[in-house]
């Protein structure tokens, strides 16, 4: 939150400074200050506006079922690597709450303007699918578990597969949650 609180006023203050005149002035005890307010011996300081970026083209969901009528003409590249960048090959993931976020390597990357889409498998069942290579995943099971990423075309044919990767969620259990309650109490109990 707080980094994303920084990025917002880091975009919107040179907005604020370009419509601004800004002065800087150099005092022997304080060192350099910077004010809009002019003052003897200040030295009025050029700011540009600020570049304009365009607006991005987010797609909220997958295709729309007349998709096909509205691919691109043209040839989509063939995919030459797909992978489970994390978690890794026999990872351990910590988590009390069996949440994940999968993320998917893919070169070139997702061609979803050809209706390709992302599929996510854990222990060969199809628990997620779209255009993002994030996945979030909520309340996995405790255990080793296997994930596999599979492109689809948009005749839901396997374009491409990643290798299945294995890795490990723990998630305390209610007696241990309960054990280490009673161990800090008793901790506490005996310092007082």
């Amino acid at each position: 939150m707080r980094k994303t609180c920084m990025l917002v006023m880091l975009g919107v203050v040179p907005l604020f400074l370009s419509a601004a005149e800004v002065y800087r002035y150099v005092d022997p005890e304080r060192g350099v200050e910077y004010s809009d307010m002019p003052r003897p011996g200040a030295e009025r300081i050029f700011i540009p506006d600020p570049p304009v970026a365009p607006p991005l083209n987010v797609r909220e969901s997958p295709l729309p079922d007349d998709r096909i009528a509205n691919l691109p003409t043209g040839t989509a590249l063939a995919y030459s690597e797909i992978a489970i960048a994390d978690p890794l090959n026999e990872d351990t993931v910590r988590d009390n709450a069996g949440n994940l976020i999968v993320a998917v390597s893919l070169n070139p990357p997702l061609q979803a303007e050809f209706g390709h889409q992302l599929q996510l498998l854990l222990d060969g069942e199809v628990v997620a699918s779209g255009t993002s290579s994030h996945m979030a995943l909520n309340e996995v099971d405790r255990g080793t578990h296997t994930l596999q990423a599979v492109v689809l075309g948009v005749d839901g044919a396997v374009l491409t597969q990643s290798a299945v990767t294995t890795f490990h969620l723990h998630r305390m259990s209610k007696p241990q949650i309960e054990k280490r309650k009673r161990a800090a109490k008793a901790a506490e109990d005996a310092q007082r």
